[in-house]
């Protein structure tokens, strides 16, 4: 360890305390370790031309022999591989200690500044940059060009200390302002790929306060339901526990009721599985629609053109001997039947989907009811007279009918929200479909959701907008 001799500031003159910081001596400037380089452009500007840049501790002395010790030389050091300065060498005269100067703004063994180092990460907390357009980005505000590569390892090298020190404030602020677990959490899944590889992210989220409990990406091979159980009963162990909400899948039933909590499976995701069923009826029955109608106007068209054709027509009974009006008004009458077909079939189309559309409105009004009675109410009158449904809503209210009142306990449990949305929001956010397949390493994702918790915490949760 170097002892450099100290010097107290106040009550000096801004010149007296600007040669603390830097000596002239000639074309030489030296400047402390913790200068940041920036400051050379302004030395420069100062005396109007380049000048030789001498990093080094003033007046150091021996931690051994406590004598001051001899500059030795210097060794040249590229900061950002674009400017050129040198480290002051040191010897003692006595012991033969030595040591070379070290930049405080340089980690030890690098070219690169801790600013250009955290660039990727500064940037990554604000939205998703590739690593081409993060060094893109560090050349216009740096003037330095490091390679992909160099960016991902400065990621790699800076987070722990860097993002530990963000979290760290941030958990702390959650504590002065209180934030508690309410009790109410939120379970999902999100499907992605790594490298072509399945993985499975696992989070759960805290309904009132919004905070992140865990968030997590597996392979897809280690995920099922033990994995699912141990996720949840691990990061709720020791906390306020009233109730969960999740989508529909089959096995969350029977870990929740262990929890011995209420559960309330998402409304909204009902509703999807609902409109998946009758979406495609209702789209077959528009192309039918839609071919109707043009053969429709084929056939209208067909119509004026024959009429055209037939020339003036008198008024009274076609003349038996008229051939020819005989077999025009024959087509004519034929392609008017056929159209009043079409509209007929057209009309019965048209009814089925707004039946649809009838039963779509109850289903939603079933969800959304005030009461658990009011819902149930609701639902049995659908389900006794399951026959006279059609197939798609019969089909979906067979499924319904097995864990219905799980999907209606937010009408007995206030506290509970309907759906599941908050946390489909947070994915979206966080990983949004396009970047679902972006990253080759699950490494690499997980410090892109390292840095989403981060953003979505000072955001949603301590309510800091940048």
């Amino acid at each position: 360890m170097v002892i450099t001799k100290r010097i107290t500031l106040i009550d000096y003159s801004v010149e007296e305390i600007f040669n603390y910081f830097v000596i002239f001596e000639g074309d030489t400037v030296y400047l402390k370790p913790f200068v940041n380089h920036f400051f050379i452009d302004i030395v420069e500007g100062i005396v109007g031309k380049k000048v030789e840049v001498v990093y080094s501790d003033f007046n150091p002395f021996c931690p051994d022999c406590n004598v001051d010790m001899n500059k030795n030389g210097k060794n040249k050091h590229l900061i950002n591989k674009v400017r050129e300065v040198k480290k002051q060498k040191f010897l003692c005269p006595e012991c033969n200690y030595s040591y070379v100067t070290q930049l405080g703004f340089v980690p030890k063994g690098c070219n690169y500044t801790i600013d250009v180092q955290r660039e990727g990460l500064k940037q990554g907390l604000i939205e998703y940059k590739s690593l081409e357009k993060v060094a893109e980005t560090i050349n216009d505000t740096h003037g330095c060009e490091p390679t992909r590569q160099t960016v991902l390892d400065h990621q790699k090298k800076q987070s722990d200390e860097y993002l530990g020190k963000i979290e760290t404030k941030i958990e702390e602020e959650i504590k002065e302002k209180k934030i508690d677990y309410s009790g109410v959490y939120h379970y999902d899944e999100q499907y992605g790929f790594v490298d072509g590889e399945q993985t499975i992210r696992l989070t759960l989220l805290d309904h009132e306060t919004k905070r992140v409990l865990e968030d997590v990406v597996v392979e897809g091979s280690k995920f099922n339901k033990e994995y699912v159980e141990n996720f949840i009963n691990e990061n709720l162990e020791g906390l306020p526990l009233k109730g969960i909400v999740t989508d529909g899948v089959n096995f969350y039933p029977e870990i929740i009721d262990k929890l011995g909590v209420p559960h309330q499976q998402c409304t909204f995701h009902k509703m999807q599985n609902l409109m998946k069923l009758i979406y495609k009826k209702i789209n077959q029955n528009k192309l039918k629609i839609a071919k109707k109608e043009e053969k429709i106007e084929k056939f209208e068209a067909k119509i004026q053109k024959l009429t055209e054709n037939q020339g003036p027509v008198k008024r009274g009974r076609i003349n038996k001997k008229d051939k020819k009006r005989i077999k025009i008004h024959e087509k004519i009458k034929k392609l008017k039947k056929e159209i009043r077909e079409l509209k007929t079939e057209m009309k019965k189309l048209k009814d089925e989907n707004n039946e649809f559309k009838l039963y779509v409105d109850k289903i939603s009004r079933m969800f959304k009811s005030k009461s658990f009675k009011t819902a149930q109410n609701r639902f049995d009158k659908l389900f006794n007279n399951l026959n006279e449904l059609p197939d798609e809503i019969k089909t979906f209210m067979k499924r319904l009918s097995k864990n219905f009142q799980r999907s209606i306990n937010h009408t007995k449990h206030s506290f509970l929200p309907s759906t599941n949305n908050l946390i489909e929001s947070f994915f979206g956010i966080t990983l949004p479909q396009h970047l679902k397949r972006k990253y080759r390493t699950i490494e690499g994702l997980n410090m892109r959701l390292r840095l989403a918790k981060i953003r979505w915490t000072q955001r949603n949760v301590l309510k800091i907008k940048a």
